[in-house]
């Protein structure tokens, strides 16, 4: 720790301070607002799912279509 700078010091001190501060009101914020969070991440999910269907529909259907085209029967 002797070859680091004043500013290499504050900059780790300042990354320490703000992942105890994170690691200490996360949780509890989280416990506190759960009914909150999981209403928003449940519509987090329909629109991720909605925008998949699009997306799966849109693009990797002509990706499976052109890596395993139907052949014809005689």
């Amino acid at each position: 720790m002797a070859n680091l700078s004043h500013r290499e010091l504050a900059d780790f001190l300042t990354l320490g301070y703000t992942s105890l501060v994170l690691v200490l009101t996360v949780p509890a914020l989280s416990e506190k607002y759960e009914d909150h969070i999981a209403s928003y991440a449940e519509k987090a999910y329909t629109e991720l799912l909605k925008f998949y269907v699009k997306l799966d529909e849109e693009c990797f259907s002509k990706i499976r279509k052109s890596i395993h085209p139907k052949t014809k029967s005689e």
